[in-house]
């Protein structure tokens, strides 16, 4: 692991790293997912978003982008690269971690999931917390859903395009069902 920029220190190997190196891909393969979740701003609003999960050597690495409503929200830059971030998957016992940052990591959030049993085993389901102090308004944690929407962009583009501010009614069926957006998030 030594030069790759993961932690490669041996103090950290048997703790960390151990889950960072080789995730299979049955358990999060390579392209699309579309996630959903609470907006962290606004209790009745929920995003809707895409990401791309691939592997970089013997890491899984994710890339995504907030929605320009998101940022514009909260007074902050739209332009492409101030709404980009990427992060790296680890495993876990039974699911994965996700954590993710914007350039200079300037915000993080943390990312649980695990698999849900569907017809096509293909959503995950956890919660994301995101780095902030408790002083500052808003969420600091809610429910997740990851669909896993396969390795082509044009399967991805439609959901794409369809990125933002959504109202619980508007959600995909069974993502509604997996937020329960009407059950408190404990």
């Amino acid at each position: 692991m030594a030069g790759t920029g993961m932690p490669s220190s041996p103090y950290l190997r048997d703790y960390v790293t151990s889950g960072v190196a080789g995730v299979p891909t049955e358990l999060f393969p390579n392209g699309f997912y579309r996630f959903s979740r609470r907006s962290f701003t606004t209790q009745d609003v929920f995003i809707l978003s895409v990401v791309m999960v691939r592997r970089d050597e013997d890491f899984t690495v994710v890339r995504g982008f907030e929605s320009v409503q998101a940022m514009s929200v909260q007074d902050l830059p739209t332009a492409t690269s101030a709404r980009e971030f990427r992060g790296m998957v680890m495993r876990q016992e039974n699911g994965i971690v996700i954590l993710v940052s914007r350039k200079n990591a300037m915000t993080s959030s943390f990312n649980y999931l695990s698999p849900v049993p569907s017809f096509d085993n293909n959503f995950w389901v956890g919660y994301v917390t995101r780095t902030i102090p408790e002083t500052v308004g808003g969420l600091r944690a809610t429910r997740m859903v990851y669909e896993y929407l396969g390795p082509n962009v044009a399967d991805a583009l439609p959901v794409a395009r369809k990125s933002g501010f959504h109202t619980a009614d508007e959600l995909p069926p069974f993502h509604r069902r997996l937020l329960q957006p009407d059950v408190p998030f404990g």
